[in-house]
């Protein structure tokens, strides 16, 4: 290629077909948008896998610009009957991509700054420039090309300034100062893919060819059609890359999505009282579905709904009901999709009706590998078997539900353990001044009698001292289970503390009171006495008020001797 221009030199402008022009400035943006999208997720990755994206995306830009500037030097006319030296076709192409990848390294860097922004933007010039002159130099047969010093500074400005605009407009992106938007992506492209077609045609119109010298070479020549083959090609490689790239992105998105939504299940499990609440609304939001529940067995030979969310049909399943999904499941632990519930023979059509589902999957609730019930993720219209990601989730979840349900009884067993006497299995004082608050408000409400009833065995210590403390632990328990047989079922008879109980009588007046009393005192049927302190319900004192009566008549009961019941 040389600097001058010969006596029958012919501009090459006047070959350029307009519609090849058209396309090949498209194919420069198209690529341009596709490094730089491969470009963006780098900033995801680790530095090894970092590098590797970038070379895809410099080589998706670098392949671009080249694709470009061959694809109208294949088709322009000044090229018919040329054919093109592989070895600059081929360095062209990597001039072209090892600058685009090191731009796009140097301006994706994790800490950008103005003087990486123009080192990029000076290296891909400089690279695109260095691919044209070395692409139009791989053209040999239609003459000798001759570059003017003004179109070659002119195509050098043209790609100085609109790479650096890419460069910074990628940086600005980059650093988090914006959005890595699609609009803003395809800004940077259109900026990229047109300073390489304005520095191309720039070059162009500049240059000229000498048809009297026919410019040859050594080595291996490639034809128009084998160039084309190539061009082919290649942009095909590049597509099939970034299109197999983008599946995974999407798939490591879900997978990223999925794994935060569990997180947060996992989280709220610690913290709310809803907890298979929380499952079944992950389990739709993951899932996709119209609505899930979880079936636990009621005790009386039933699985029902424990919680749900899309659906709040109460639904109710006989495990001994005859071949049922449900109960299959159950006992056997293993997961079951039913395609169309409404055709078939094992399951429940009453439950199917008033959930209107029509295709589902049942996952096992397992707790050390024991079924504890059954997670229904369901669906409203027929779909075929779910897959992979859909069967694990639901397993999943079904899992995190066996926590829930593991908890929730935990927090049952302490709460009750809370409220409960250990040694005589009444209620002790905390559940005592629960229930009397209560019946104290109810009372006030309805205006029903409410009488109490302050119970002391009578020297306890001195019997502890003759039998020994296992032997009043087995008193104290006695006594609880026979007043406890005697009471009315909305009686209460609790534990207050030491060898004091207290009893709860609510409906009842002061004179009844007294009888029910006496009589629980006359029928003790131990070696020891009980005093009795009772006290009703004036219609406006505290709860604390009226304990504090029935105290004091109870002191009244032990110094007048004992063994009596005296009313305060």
């Amino acid at each position: 290629m040389s600097t001058g221009g010969g006596a029958h030199a012919h501009h090459i402008p006047t070959a350029i077909d307009p519609a090849v022009a058209s396309v090949s400035v498209v194919v420069a943006i198209v690529t341009a948008f596709l490094a730089f999208e491969l470009a963006g997720r780098t900033l995801r990755f680790p530095d090894g896998p970092r590098r590797g994206l970038l070379t895809v995306a410099g080589v998706a830009m670098g392949g671009g610009a080249w694709a470009m500037h061959f694809l109208e030097t294949v088709v322009s006319q000044t090229s018919s009957g040329s054919s093109y030296r592989l070895e600059l076709v081929v360095l062209s192409a990597v001039l072209a991509s090892a600058g685009a990848a090191i731009a796009l390294a140097l301006v994706t860097h994790r800490v950008v700054s103005v003087r990486r922004v123009l080192a990029s933007g000076a290296v891909l010039a400089v690279a695109l420039a260095a691919m044209h002159d070395v692409g139009m130099a791989a053209v040999q047969g239609a003459g000798r090309t001759h570059v003017h010093p003004v179109g070659l500074v002119a195509s050098l400005v043209v790609a100085l300034l609109g790479a650096s605009t890419a460069m910074a407009v990628v940086s600005a992106i980059v650093s988090h100062r914006t959005g890595w938007t699609g609009r803003r992506r395809l800004i940077a492209s259109v900026v990229l893919g047109g300073t390489v077609a304005a520095m191309h045609y720039a070059g162009l119109a500049g240059a000229s060819v000498d048809p009297e010298h026919v410019a040859t070479g050594s080595g291996v020549a490639l034809s128009t059609s084998a160039l084309a083959a190539l061009l082919t090609l290649g942009m095909s490689t590049l597509l099939l890359i970034v299109t197999v790239d983008s599946g995974r992105q999407k798939r490591r998105a879900e997978l990223v999505s999925d794994l935060r939504v569990i997180a947060r299940v996992s989280r709220d499990i610690g913290r709310r009282g809803d907890a298979r609440t929380t499952v079944c609304r992950a389990t739709r939001e993951l899932v996709g579905c119209d609505f899930a529940m979880v079936l636990e067995p009621d005790g009386d030979g039933s699985l029902v709904v424990r919680a749900a969310w899309g659906e709040d049909a109460p639904v109710r399943v006989s495990i001994a009901a005859s071949g049922s999904v449900c109960a299959s499941v159950l006992a056997s632990g293993q997961q079951r999709f039913v395609g169309d519930l409404r055709t078939a023979g094992r399951v429940d059509q009453a439950s199917v009706e008033s959930t209107g589902a029509v295709s589902a999957l049942f996952e096992p609730v397992l707790l050390d590998e024991r079924p504890i019930g059954v997670l229904v993720v369901a669906w409203r219209s027929r779909i075929g078997m779910p897959d992979g990601r859909v069967r694990s989730i639901a397993t999943l979840l079904a899992a995190e539900a066996a926590v829930a349900i593991e908890r929730a009884d935990l927090v049952a067993r302490l709460t009750e353990q809370a409220l409960i006497d250990g040694l005589t299995g009444l209620p002790n004082r905390r559940a005592l001044d629960e229930s009397l608050d209560a019946s104290v408000a109810r009372a006030a409400r309805t205006g029903a009698p409410l009488s109490i009833a302050m119970v002391d065995v009578d020297h306890f210590k001195a019997y502890n001292d003759a039998h020994g403390h296992p032997e009043g632990d087995r008193l104290l328990a006695a006594l609880s289970a026979t007043w406890k047989a005697e009471l009315r079922g909305h009686d209460t008879v609790g534990r207050y503390g030491g060898e004091e109980f207290l009893l709860l009588l609510p409906g009842v007046d002061t004179a009844v009171a007294a009888g029910v009393v006496d009589r629980l005192r006359t029928g003790i049927g131990q070696p020891v006495t009980c005093s009795f302190g009772v006290a009703t319900w004036d219609g406006g004192e505290t709860a604390s008020a009226l304990v504090s009566r029935a105290d004091q008549a109870l002191y009244a009961a032990k110094r007048s001797g004992r063994n009596r019941v005296v009313v305060g």
